[in-house]
C-alpha cells in the first residue's frame, strides 16, 4: 500500500513538478473538447476516438486531485479551497471547469508583467480564453435540450460575451441546471476580468507612483557613486592643469637656455 507523507511542502514540490504538464494537458483538453462540442456532427469513429482521449485526460485529472489531496497536510481544507478542481474531476458534466486552469495561469502571468504593453496583452489573452471556455461549456450543456436557446457556437460566443461583461441582453439564456451553474461561475469570474481590464487601462493613463518612487530610490542609491565620479573628474581636471603648467614652465626653461646659448 502506498503511503504519503502529508505536508504542505510535499504538496508544493509535487505541484511544482507537475504544474507545467497539467497546464499542457489542459491546453490539449481545450483542443479535444472543442472538436467534440463545436461541430454539429462527426463521423462515429472520430467521435469515439475523441471521447476516449477526453476520458483518458479526465482520468489524469482525477489522479492529480487524488494525489494532491493525499499529500496535503489537511486534506479536507484542500478539497474545500479547491472546489473547481474537485468539481471538474468528479462531476463529468463539469469537466469544462478544468479549462479555468488556463485562465488562472493567465492571471498568474499577468501578475508578473511590468510594462503597460505586456499587461494589456495578458489581460486580452485571459479575457479571450474566458470567453472561449464559457462558450464551449454552455454549448455542451445546452445543445440537445428541446427548449434550448443556445444551439450553435456563434450563439454561445455571443452569450458568453454579454455574460462576462454583465450586460445580459436576455435574448439567449441557459435552461438546464448545468448551464445555469456555468453562467453563475462565468459571471463571477467575469467580474475579475473586468477589474483586470480597468486596472490595465488605469495603468496606461495614470503614472505608477510605485515605479516613480522606485526610480527615486534607485537614483538616491546611485548618488554616492555619482559624487565619487564628479570628484574624480575634478581631480583629473586639476592634474591636467598642473601638467599643462609644468609643460609650459619646461618649455620656457628650454627657450631661455636656447637664448643663452645663442648669446654666447
Amino acid at each position: 500500500m502506498i503511503q504519503f507523507r502529508r505536508s504542505d511542502a510535499a504538496l508544493d514540490r509535487f505541484e511544482a513538478r507537475t504544474n507545467r504538464f497539467m497546464l499542457l494537458l489542459s491546453a490539449i483538453f481545450v483542443v479535444v473538447y472543442s472538436l467534440e462540442v463545436i461541430p454539429e456532427s462527426l463521423p462515429d469513429w472520430f467521435e469515439s476516438g475523441l471521447r476516449a482521449f477526453s476520458t483518458a485526460i479526465w482520468v489524469v485529472f482525477i489522479a492529480d486531485v487524488a494525489i494532491r489531496t493525499a499529500l496535503a497536510e489537511k486534506p479536507l481544507k484542500f478539497l474545500v479551497t479547491h472546489p473547481i478542481d474537485v468539481a471538474a474531476a468528479f462531476v463529468p458534466a463539469l469537466r469544462p471547469l478544468r479549462l479555468l486552469k488556463l485562465f488562472s495561469a493567465g492571471r498568474e502571468y499577468l501578475s508578473r508583467r511590468s510594462t503597460a504593453l505586456e499587461t494589456g496583452v495578458a489581460v486580452l489573452l485571459a479575457a479571450l480564453m474566458l470567453l472561449y471556455v464559457g462558450a464551449l461549456a454552455i454549448l455542451d450543456a445546452e445543445r440537445g435540450t428541446p427548449e434550448a436557446l443556445i444551439t450553435s457556437f456563434p450563439d454561445a460566443i455571443w452569450w458568453s460575451f454579454v455574460t462576462v461583461t454583465t450586460v445580459g441582453y436576455g435574448d439567449f439564456y441557459p435552461v438546464t441546471g448545468t448551464g445555469r451553474l456555468i453562467a453563475i461561475l462565468l459571471m463571477i469570474v467575469g467580474i475579475s476580468v473586468l477589474g483586470a481590464v480597468s486596472a490595465a487601462v488605469a495603468g496606461w493613463l495614470i503614472p505608477d507612483e510605485g515605479s516613480r518612487s522606485d526610480s527615486s530610490e534607485r537614483s538616491g542609491a546611485l548618488q554616492p557613486q555619482r559624487d565619487d565620479i564628479a570628484a574624480m573628474r575634478n581631480k583629473i581636471d586639476d592634474l591636467n592643469q598642473k601638467l599643462d603648467a609644468l609643460l609650459s614652465a619646461q618649455q620656457e626653461t628650454q627657450n631661455d637656455r636656447s637664448k643663452n646659448t645663442d648669446g654666447t
